[in-house]
Formats: structure tokens, C-alpha cells, sequence
């Protein structure tokens, strides 16, 4: 090959990856999900989303933030799959809590029968144990699941779950708590699955993982909407699928963030352990086990009889109420 035929190869071979890098960056064309597919067909793992259940939605309350259980007198599960009325429901599970003034709204993951994908859907209530379903309140062309629904600057914004199109994508309220618009994509071109945010010490901090569930990766931002840059640890937590996946929201107890985890080895969705956090800056990040019993476990019977992975929690003047999902098998 001609020296002048190598260098025009060359400045081709360039100007195509230059282009393709901005057609990823812009427009998330890079197949991610069937490589990742491909690779797990190679090697005899499974890529494939980890249906166990059905899942169910519960309702725990306790004065101590590490020892929630059932309510007296309130039977479990408030919400399954029978109660949603507007499409063919699977199970319901990733069940995020947020009171307004007297009111109480629950949104969570939907497993859409018709398509195998995840849909986000609502329920109310007027004190917190009695729930209503009302409707699926967002719904896109691929799945959707773990909504975890917040405020701020007097506006409702919702980070769900999209890893199937590389993404973690912002929602705001265009009409609480019916209708949520897409603002922006925080993070592109890769598959952060269960994506969980927090304010805390004057910056936003983002926790996820991978379809592994073995691995936590940690993002920060000073602004919500933009500027999302990625710690110099990662990922934080590194081979360890009993504790790297987020669990449902980050709770600031005692000036310390709280994260849940889930435990989900040897088996999905098995139990839930609590982690303080003490340290969390731009450059570094420890933790440590609150106890070494875990916050949410089977039940070994009912509607938990095998295994809950979820906790969202509000902290009231006498209580702490927490929505909690579990599987029966």
C-alpha cells in the first residue's frame, strides 16, 4: 500500500470515527443492548431482564428508621397486578412514595403483559395505608421501571429507569401527578440501571449500576438538569451483586445519606441491607453497613414469601411510612 493511499485510508478511518463518536453521543445509535445480548449468548449467561415474582406492593411504618414493619391491622400486599385496570398487568414493583400536603402518591413499575414492558403507573391515597389505583401516568417505546419521584425548586421531577435506551432521562410534572414531560437526558451511551439521586452537601449525587447487578457507579452535578460528571473511584463498588444495586430512595438521616441496597446473589431480588454513607465527595467515597441483619427480608410465606428488593420512605412527625415490594416465588 502507497504512502498516499495509507494516509487518505487513514484520514477516512478519522473522519468516520469522528462522526460516529457524535452520531453515539447525539443519538445513542451504538447497539449497545444487542452486543450486550451477543456477549451473554457467547459466554452461556443470561442478558435477559429477571422477571422472578409476580412482584406485589406493600405498605411498612415503624418510629425507627431501621426497624420498619408491617402495619397493625393493614393487610399486605395494598397493590398487585389485580388492581390495575387500564392494561394486562404482569406484576407491580419499584414503588416510589411522595406526600403532598394531605394526600400520598405512589408511582411504580407496571410489567405490561401485551409487550413484556415496563409501563409507570400511579395510585393514591388519603392516609398513606389505603391505596387507589388510578392509571398508567407514562409510557414509552421501551421499558420503564424504578420512578423515583421527587421535588424540587417547587417543581415534581421523575428519574426512571431506561437503561434500554442508554440513557438516564429527566421528567418533569407538566400537570401533577397525571402528565410528565422529558426535559433531558443526564447521561447517555451506556446501561445505568436503577438510577437514584440526592441532594446532599451542596451537589447532586447519582448512584447506579448494570444489568450485572455487580458493580455501583457514582455521578455528580452541581446543577440536576446538566453537567453530570463521573467519580474518579469507578465504579465504587466493584464484584459484589449483594450490595451494588441500588434499592429505592437515599434518606438523610442524622446528617448522614442512608442508600439501600439490594442483595442479588445468589438469586434476584432476595433481601434489602442499609448502608450510611461517610464520605462522599468529588474525589472519594466510603460506606458502611448499618448492621449485618438486612432491613427487608422474606417472609418465607405470602405475598413475600420469597424475597423483597425495594424501600421508599417518608419521614413523618411520628412515624417513618415506607412503601416495599416482595415476590412469592
Amino acid at each position: 500500500m502507497s504512502n498516499r493511499t495509507s494516509f487518505i485510508l487513514a484520514i477516512f478511518i478519522f473522519l468516520f470515527g469522528t462522526g460516529y463518536g457524535i452520531a453515539v453521543a447525539k443519538f445513542k445509535v451504538f447497539p449497545y443492548s444487542a452486543l450486550d445480548a451477543a456477549w451473554h449468548l457467547v459466554t452461556g449467561t443470561d442478558a435477559s431482564p429477571q422477571y422472578t415474582g409476580p412482584w406485589a406492593i406493600g405498605i411498612y411504618a415503624g418510629t425507627d428508621l431501621y426497624d420498619l414493619g408491617p402495619v397493625d391491622g393493614l393487610t399486605n400486599p395494598v397493590l398487585t397486578e389485580e388492581d390495575v385496570t387500564d392494561i394486562d398487568a404482569v406484576f407491580v414493583a419499584d414503588p416510589f412514595l411522595l406526600k403532598e400536603s394531605d394526600s400520598y402518591y405512589m408511582f411504580f413499575e407496571i410489567l405490561n403483559r401485551a409487550n413484556n414492558q415496563g409501563d409507570i403507573g400511579l395510585a393514591t391515597s388519603p392516609d398513606g395505608l389505603n391505596w387507589n389505583y388510578e392509571r398508567v401516568v407514562l409510557d414509552e417505546d421501551f421499558h420503564l421501571s424504578y420512578p423515583y419521584v421527587f421535588k424540587w425548586g417547587g417543581e415534581h421531577y421523575m428519574i426512571p429507569e431506561t437503561h434500554e435506551d442508554s440513557s438516564v432521562r429527566l421528567y418533569r410534572a407538566s400537570e401533577f401527578p397525571l402528565r410528565w414531560e422529558h426535559v433531558s437526558d443526564l447521561l447517555v451511551g451506556h446501561l445505568f440501571v436503577d438510577p437514584t439521586v440526592v441532594y446532599f452537601d451542596n451537589m447532586w449525587w447519582m448512584f447506579s449500576t448494570t444489568p450485572r447487578n455487580d458493580l455501583m457507579n457514582l455521578h455528580y452535578s452541581e446543577q440536576l438538569e446538566s453537567g453530570w460528571t463521573p467519580h474518579p473511584m469507578n465504579p465504587v463498588i466493584r464484584n459484589d451483586a449483594n450490595i451494588a444495586r441500588p434499592g429505592g430512595g437515599i434518606i438523610i438521616h442524622e446528617g448522614r445519606p442512608i442508600r439501600f441496597a439490594q442483595d442479588d446473589d445468589p438469586e434476584y431480588g432476595l433481601q434489602l441491607r442499609a448502608f450510611e454513607i461517610t464520605d462522599l465527595t468529588t474525589a472519594s467515597y466510603s460506606e458502611v453497613l448499618v448492621d449485618e441483619d438486612p432491613k427487608l427480608a422474606p417472609s418465607g410465606d405470602g405475598w413475600n414469601a420469597a424475597g423483597m428488593h425495594h424501600i421508599s420512605i417518608v419521614r413523618e412527625a411520628n412515624r417513618y411510612l415506607a412503601v416495599v415490594d416482595g415476590r412469592d416465588n
